[in-house]
């Protein structure tokens, strides 16, 4: 709502086989909604919905891709990547947790280290998603496919879209500093017990 008058702002791209805008054979609109939460929540919202239309009188086959890279603390080499369903994903690391939901329901999707999906993406051959990596810890990236044809304009299929909604809940500063306090009350324990052994030791 960039003028603040209570109207959502929308994004409207056009490819074509031209160079102008009567050129265009299908449209993508992106329409992005950020939220707070209540207060004292710890937690915001993302939602996005992505909407495909067909421009022409014939039939187009599209292959979309989400992708998503997110370092959730200093480390983040330590986040882990869950596959909770085919349609929500969540990484967490240090109390942090984002959980990324879609729908529909994509056709594939995929857990992997940094940088892989990203350059299979980004080369020259076609890229399946492998339904695989849930579980993974490290530099976690993650991504969505959804393969679907748009029916000519007009038609009742001559439109696709896709919603995304990521939230993250940011852990209490409370919880963090008892953590850790706890991790030093172990250590000075741990200390401890060491000069306590050596102490015996020596006698």
């Amino acid at each position: 709502d960039s003028n603040f008058n209570g109207d959502n702002n929308h994004l409207w791209l056009k490819y074509g086989d031209g160079t102008t805008i009567d050129d265009s054979t299908f449209t993508i609109a992106l329409d992005l909604n950020l939220m707070g939460g209540a207060p004292g929540s710890k937690m915001s919202d993302l939602a996005t919905q992505v909407t495909f239309s067909n421009l022409t009188d014939t039939g187009k086959d599209l292959h979309v891709f989400q992708y998503s890279d997110f370092d959730l603390s200093d480390n983040y080499a330590n986040d882990t990547g869950t596959a909770v369903n085919a349609n929500t994903i969540v990484q967490s690391d240090g109390g942090m947790i984002l959980t990324d939901a879609v729908s529909p329901t994509p056709s594939k999707w995929e857990i992997g280290p940094y940088s892989d999906i990203v350059d299979s993406l980004g080369n020259a051959s076609p890229t399946t998603l492998g339904n695989s990596g849930s579980g993974m810890v490290g530099d976690v990236t993650y991504a969505r496919q959804w393969d679907f044809t748009l029916q000519p304009k007009g038609g009742a299929n001559s439109s696709f879209g896709f919603s995304i909604d990521q939230h993250i809940t940011v852990p209490d500063p409370g919880t963090i500093l008892l953590l850790g306090a706890g991790m030093l009350g172990l250590a000075g324990a741990n200390r401890r017990k060491r000069r306590k052994d050596q102490a015996v030791g020596r006698d």
